[in-house]
C-alpha cells in the first residue's frame, strides 16, 4: 500500500478552504485545530494529521472518515494511472 496520501489530503483541505474563501485561520477555528496543523497539512506531503483531527477534517467537510480516505484514496489512484502515460 502506498503511504502517500499527505499529497491528496492537502489537497483537499486547500480546495475546501479556497472555494468558501477562508483563510487558514478561519478553518482551524472552525475545525477546532491550531492554524499551524491547516498550514503543515496545505503545504507538506510528510505532515499526516492525527485520527484526532480527521475526525475534525471530516466532520468540517461533511464527509465520514470513510469517505475522506477514500476520496483520498481515489484522488492518489487517478495521480498515480496519470504518472503513467
Amino acid at each position: 500500500m502506498n503511504n502517500n496520501t499527505g499529497l491528496d489530503l492537502r489537497q483537499i483541505i486547500k480546495g475546501y478552504r479556497v472555494s468558501h474563501s477562508m483563510t487558514q485561520k478561519n478553518l482551524a477555528d472552525s475545525w477546532q485545530v491550531p492554524q499551524r496543523a491547516i498550514s503543515r497539512w496545505e503545504q507538506s506531503a510528510q505532515s499526516n494529521p492525527s485520527i484526532e483531527s480527521l475526525l475534525h477534517i471530516s466532520s468540517g467537510l461533511n464527509l465520514s472518515i470513510d469517505e475522506l480516505i477514500e476520496q483520498t484514496f481515489v484522488n492518489e489512484e487517478e495521480d498515480t494511472s496519470n504518472a503513467k502515460n
